[in-house]
């Protein structure tokens, strides 16, 4: 992206005191989380209302299964919960679905499984007031995974040596930043028309189509959302298989699309894995790392490009996701 050709706002530091702010919350039968999510975002709204920060809130609940949308609306003590029933087809054909009936200012995207930080919302906010031109404004995940097991480990060093550390030199570099699946913020008029429903990665294709309309992505280290990642080997291999294929997938489509995650990219922050060690076993989990992804992309090729698979043959549910 070019930023000499980024169109500036009017104010760089207007206010969103006059803006509709709506939280959209993809969600498959998890009740459990889903409740307390709901439950947070709703006092979070009545921090920023009492501050008149916005001028107002509404969630959006989308969920295949009755249990998940019964569980929001018993946690909605504010009356400002909308939902709808998905087919049950995966995440992306669930926001097409909707996309249409987003008629807030801005609009949070999270899922279902995870839990927020504090102030999360006003984190992410800021940052449309503090930079020219956002369109989008990413949040920073965390694992709750213990970092003294193997998957444990994996996921505190890719998502913080790695998706963190890539993240800020991408916004000091001016470069393409990945929007966070789990938790992002977009504005009305860089929401995408449509989202193809074969896509493996939608997040990337909304960062995608800010960038395609001149709009800056900006990352939030401090808007933190806490994510359980897989505890088994076949959970992992595949939640990776949908997030690096979904890089790979957009990529295809749209070659000028330049990713975060590639296997070249990845090859090239092997150094990465040393320094982020503490203790040999640290080192040793990081080494097997490699291995793991090597073999994740190998069956990205298969999938894609020899076997030539839909994103509804490559995308399953992470059950081992779900227990936080």
């Amino acid at each position: 992206m070019d930023s000499k050709n980024m169109k500036e706002n009017k104010n760089p530091t207007e206010t969103l005191q006059n803006i509709h702010l709506e939280v959209l919350i993809t969600s498959w039968k998890e009740p459990k989380t889903v409740f307390e999510l709901v439950h947070h975002i709703e006092g979070e709204f009545q921090k920023l209302l009492k501050m008149k920060a916005v001028k107002s809130v509404s969630i959006f609940l989308i969920a295949p299964d009755r249990e998940t949308i019964d569980a929001g609306i018993r946690a909605d003590k504010l009356q400002v919960l909308r939902y709808k029933k998905d087919k049950g087809e995966g995440k992306p054909a669930a926001i097409n679905s909707i996309l249409k009936e987003l008629t807030a200012d801005i609009t949070i995207f999270t899922d279902g499984d995870v839990k927020w930080g504090t102030d999360t919302i006003q984190k992410l906010l800021s940052h449309f007031a503090d930079f020219p031109n956002v369109g989008a404004v990413t949040g920073r995940p965390m694992p709750i995974n213990a970092r003294t097991t193997l998957l444990g480990y994996w996921a505190w060093l890719t998502t913080q040596a790695g998706a963190h550390k890539t993240r800020l030199n991408a916004v000091k570099q001016d470069k393409f930043v990945n929007l966070s699946g789990y938790l992002f913020a977009i504005r009305k008029e860089y929401l995408p028309e449509t989202v193809n429903k074969n896509l493996l990665a939608e997040d990337v294709y909304f960062s995608y189509t800010v960038y395609k309309k001149n709009g800056r992505v900006v990352y939030a280290p401090d808007a933190l959302v806490y994510v359980l990642f897989p505890t088994n080997f076949k959970d992992w291999i595949n939640q990776k298989k949908r997030a690096a294929g979904g890089d790979a997938q957009l990529h295809n489509i749209y070659p000028e699309l330049k990713t975060m995650r590639s296997f070249k990219k990845e090859a090239s922050q092997i150094l990465q894995i040393v320094k982020y060690a503490n203790t040999p076993k640290e080192l040793l989990y990081g080494v097997l790392l490699v291995f793991a992804r090597l073999y994740m992309w190998f069956l990205v090729f298969m999938d894609l490009k020899v076997l030539k698979k839909s994103s509804k043959d490559i995308w399953v549910r992470i059950e081992s996701t779900k227990d936080l």
